[in-house]
């Protein structure tokens, strides 16, 4: 539901038109409030009345922060020629060159 949510969302910040079924009912207000919440939830975050679990946020964001660290000794011990690494924080997409 959250990926149906942020479509909307993205098409409403670019002026799209969106078809009446979806605002006449105000379908991405029920997506939103829908989706918000599960997404969260689903990586660790507050919902549903449950607290923040720390641990899974702490899981989540750990992976990607020791690469960026490994990366970095690699460059440092000369054992990497890649100039650039890049992390996309939204997508979880990673380039490098």
């Amino acid at each position: 539901m959250y990926g149906f949510a942020n479509i909307l969302y993205c098409e409403q910040v670019y002026n799209f038109t969106l078809p009446t079924w979806i605002t006449k009912n105000n379908v991405y207000a029920k997506a939103k409030a829908i989706g918000y919440p599960g997404w969260d939830y689903l990586f660790g975050g507050t919902a549903y009345g449950n607290p923040e679990n720390v641990e899974l946020v702490k899981l989540y964001s750990g992976l990607q922060i020791t690469q960026m660290i490994e990366n970095m000794k690699k460059r440092i011990n000369g054992t990497s020629k890649v100039l650039y690494h890049a992390y996309s924080a939204v997508s979880g997409l990673y380039f490098y060159g």
